[in-house]
């Protein structure tokens, strides 16, 4: 599935480093057979003003208004396939945000990174960014400029209404280190509604990714820059043109159903997911989600070969994931 192409992809190029500055994690106990780790997701030190907002240390940060892709969520974003987006995982970082007077803000992110593991802070491995909110009428606008891993881009986010319904979009330029340029886009339109006495969400999401591939392209000949973001975690899929199709109804008070179909435009491959979750008590919830890629060998969801003419493919096979959560 998206995320194999990432396990493959570390055993054909150097392994990004991790998105955290420090290593919270540890081994509590192992005998070989049994291990307890704990991680640290979140752990910052803030300030909170009547305008300003300063955080320091590991936290999550969302942007952007992509529902299932999110080219505009450059710090550790959520994989279109991931069962559970409600928590974040951090990244350490600095954050400031100052509220505008105008409902509008501006925020500042600084992400410091290894160059490799263990190494020194590297300038080049690093994130800079600005995001600035702003509302044009009846539109939510938000520009963002960053430098990303040695790369710069832009980027443009609209959303607003269409009816009964609300529409979103994001538009990233890349510039890359060696000159080229990329852009990558995303839209979507969702709607709510009553049927019979089940409330039902209803969205549908095109994406535009402009780091992927057409064809049957092998995973060790993936342009450096896919590659490279695949390993990241910024980019999951190899293709180019996406569509999604999903949304979630009530079944009962309890109970809800979540499906979802990714499709690969260019070469008819696809992605089924169905997710459902009963709510036992107002803080604990058990899930179970099904999900498998269908498609030829070679395209985005059907498998692509590991290297042309090994027959090693990468595949989406059934998947079944079973959560229970308790919130405290």
């Amino acid at each position: 599935d998206t995320l194999a192409y990432q396990t493959a992809l570390g055993t054909l190029f150097p392994p990004a480093p991790p998105a955290s500055f420090y290593d919270l994690d540890s081994v509590v106990y192992s005998d070989g057979a049994l291990a307890l780790t704990h991680s640290i997701d979140r752990l910052s030190l803030g300030y909170t003003g009547d305008n300003l907002v300063v955080r320091i240390g590991r936290q999550a940060v969302t942007w952007g208004t992509g529902m299932v892709f999110r080219p505009a969520d450059i710090i550790a974003p959520f994989a279109p396939n991931a069962v559970d987006t409600t928590y974040k995982p951090g990244a350490d970082m600095v954050y400031a945000q100052y509220l505008l007077d105008n409902g509008g803000d501006i925020e500042a992110v600084f992400v410091p990174r290894r160059a490799v593991a263990g190494g020194p802070y590297a300038p080049g491995a690093s994130t800079f960014a600005l995001r600035s909110s702003q509302f044009i009428g009846d539109l939510d606008a938000a520009f963002i400029l960053a430098q990303d891993h040695g790369d710069r881009l832009a980027g443009l986010s609209l959303g607003g209404p269409l009816g009964e319904a609300a529409w979103n979009g994001d538009l990233v330029r890349w510039f890359l280190a060696d000159g080229t340029a990329v852009t990558s886009a995303v839209a979507n339109i969702s709607n709510s509604f009553m049927l019979g006495d089940h409330p039902v969400n209803i969205f549908a999401e095109a994406y535009y990714n402009g780091f992927g591939v057409t064809g049957p392209v092998a995973l060790d000949a993936l342009p450096p820059a896919l590659a490279q973001r695949l390993a990241r975690g910024q980019v999951f899929t190899t293709g180019r043109g996406l569509l999604a199709l999903g949304g979630q109804i009530g079944v009962t008070p309890d109970i809800t159903l979540s499906p979802l179909v990714m499709a690969g435009l260019e070469d008819g491959s696809y992605f089924l997911s169905l997710h459902g979750n009963w709510s036992l008590s107002d803080n604990v919830a058990l899930g179970l989600t099904a999900s498998k890629g269908f498609g030829a060998d070679g395209s985005t969801f059907g498998g692509r070969e590991t290297s042309a003419g090994s027959g090693v493919f990468v595949r989406a096979p059934l998947s079944l994931d079973l959560r229970f959560t308790r919130y405290f």
